[in-house]
């Protein structure tokens, strides 16, 4: 099995910047953990090793090439109203992938059942429509259309509440949210067995 991290952002695109976190340095360092932990039962490939951008397209051709079985895009959600100010109140890790990735989307129930409870999506639907969340993810994961590889966008939280930044911030929590993606890449390794 051979997993492909995609740490969003990088360089001058910082991501969102909310309560301590900065999205690019904190997707970097996880996914960096996350490679190391994984390392032992799979192959971890990186799609950025430091802090510069490269486009998402590139990723997706490097991944191609390397003949990955799995893609997985670190991020951080943040949701703002309409005043600018952060909406504190939605929080949870969500998840993504192509429309018509059957192993992908396998892959994003399974992350999102395993996800610590704390980071469980409590309110699936919010005033914003979830439309506007597939769209913002549709535009990472669109790299990937052109190549059969399952894919799964990540958003470990929302940088917006105070309760998910704490809970990112304290690495100790770490450990869960490698159970949740250790998860995924388990069911991953099962059905491409299958």
């Amino acid at each position: 099995m051979k997993v492909f991290h995609c740490p969003g952002h990088g360089g001058e695109s910082h991501g969102c910047e909310y309560n301590g976190i900065v999205e690019k340095d904190w997707v970097l360092t996880f996914a960096q953990y996350l490679s190391d932990k994984l390392a032992p039962t799979c192959e971890q490939y990186m799609g950025r090793t430091g802090d510069y951008k490269e486009s998402y397209k590139l990723r997706a051709s490097v991944a191609a090439e390397i003949g990955v079985d799995l893609v997985i895009m670190h991020h951080i959600n943040a949701i703002t109203g309409a005043d600018g100010l952060p909406i504190e109140r939605i929080d949870g890790l969500m998840t993504f992938y192509k429309p018509g990735d059957v192993i992908g989307q396998e892959v994003a129930r399974v992350m999102g059942r395993c996800a610590p409870e704390s980071m469980q999506q409590k309110k699936p639907h919010y005033a914003t429509s979830p439309h506007n969340w597939t769209k913002r993810a549709d535009n990472c994961l669109s790299a990937y259309r052109a190549h059969r590889i399952p894919v799964v966008l990540v958003e470990y939280g929302f940088a917006t509440s105070p309760n998910d930044a704490e809970f990112l911030q304290d690495d100790s929590n770490w450990v869960s949210l490698f159970a949740t993606v250790a998860a995924g890449v388990g069911r991953a390794t099962e059905l491409l067995r299958a």
